[in-house]
């Protein structure tokens, strides 16, 4: 039996420590995708919007390999802090940028980041006007644990990599999916899907 091609991820992650010394950070958790489970992973460092903006840019012409996006760093309501809160980036910026992309297929976007989904429905909905072409959002209501969501978002990645595709009906399975892997996890840190 043919093994299924896995969908890759774009990580884009912004700076967890203030100062030089970086104590934090995604990267073992995408060796463990990369080398675990063969998952295709582009991981960059984003410190502000216009590396943000650039990095989407470059990976607009590689966005059907690498449907996937994984937005991590510091939140707040509706936002992501990319460099503490002077590079806070809302949503509506992200949803924009996107949707002014070329993109050829749906995108699957999870934010890594506390309280980032703590969104309005009118808020929500405008992010999915703005960006027609993501399917999906997933993230985070509230403060969570860093090791909690870490281990959430690890099994996340792994189960989205293997999806068909991103329509809505194969997010629906994916979520299913992850609430009987993780159930009491998932609901601890309050995450939530849009689709």
């Amino acid at each position: 039996m043919a093994v299924r091609q896995r969908h890759g991820i774009l990580a884009l992650e912004g700076d967890w420590d203030d100062g030089l010394i970086q104590t934090t950070s995604i990267k073992g958790m995408v060796d463990l995708l990369r080398a675990g489970n063969e998952v295709p992973v582009i991981h960059y460092k984003v410190r502000n919007l216009k590396v943000l903006k650039e990095i989407l840019k470059e990976w607009e012409r590689h966005q059907k390999k690498y449907p996937i996006i994984y937005l991590t760093g510091h939140g707040s309501a509706g936002a992501i802090q990319l460099a503490g809160d002077k590079n806070e980036v809302k949503l509506t910026q992200i949803g924009r940028i996107l949707g002014e992309l070329k993109l050829k297929a749906p995108v699957f976007l999870i934010v890594g980041a506390c309280d980032a989904l703590k969104i309005s429905k009118q808020e929500m909905q405008q992010f999915f006007t703005l960006a027609p072409k993501v399917s999906g959002l997933l993230g985070y209501e509230k403060s969570v644990d860093f090791i909690e969501a870490t281990a959430f978002e690890l099994i996340l990645l792994d189960k989205a990599a293997a999806q068909p595709n991103f329509k809505k009906a194969s997010l629906v399975k994916l979520h299913q999916e992850l609430m009987k892997l993780a159930r009491p996890l998932s609901r601890r840190l309050k995450r939530v899907l849009y689709a």
